[in-house]
């Protein structure tokens, strides 16, 4: 059996590729994976830190190195819109065009968002009093979600960044999301 993850994509309106960001998020999820030291709270602050870069990048524009690798980006609020804080994940979320929350945002996902919607601002200095007291894998599993559901999107739409084409979206979503043992297709 063959696991192909596969979200629909067919609400979805345009979409400008921001395929930096999405790397950094990565990044920031592998150094957790990666890690042998497992600590909850840096573990739920880097997904969060990861979500917002996700989140972000839908309301991002290209502001040097246009077209290039190292491509950077500026976060925009849409017209009209207004944030007290960025760093706020369900702020983030409310900013999105109603197709790409609908296409990115599960009715699960809302409570993952809800739960950790000021992870990155309250469990960096996890050492303080006010910090929170326990955390879970899920907003790290919400982080990597939400990087195979852009880069399948991007894949779809023919992005051609050589970090989305090489991303295995079925391997990590099947290895750190929804949990089976994936092995790849002989060549």
């Amino acid at each position: 059996m063959d696991l192909l993850y596969a979200p629909n994509t067919t609400t979805v309106g345009t979409v400008d590729f921001r395929p930096y960001m999405v790397e950094v998020a990565w990044n920031y999820c592998q150094l957790v994976l990666g890690s042998t030291l497992k600590r909850g709270m840096i573990e739920q602050t880097l997904a969060a830190l990861a979500i917002e870069i996700v989140l972000k990048s839908y309301n991002a524009v290209v502001v040097d190195n246009v077209g290039e690798l190292n491509e950077t980006y500026q976060f925009q609020l849409p017209a009209g819109a207004k944030v007290s804080n960025k760093h706020n994940l369900v702020a983030l979320a409310g900013l999105l065009r109603t197709d790409l929350r609908q296409f990115l945002i599960e009715p699960l996902d809302e409570a993952e968002l809800e739960e950790n919607q000021d992870a990155f601002s309250n469990s960096r200095y996890y050492y303080e009093a006010s910090a929170p007291t326990s955390s879970s894998d899920s907003a790290m599993k919400l982080a990597i979600k939400l990087i195979c559901k852009t880069l399948f999107l991007y894949k779809q739409r023919g992005c051609t960044d050589p970090f989305v084409t090489a991303f295995d979206v079925n391997a990590v979503y099947f290895t750190h999301v929804q949990r089976f043992a994936f092995v790849p297709a002989a060549t």
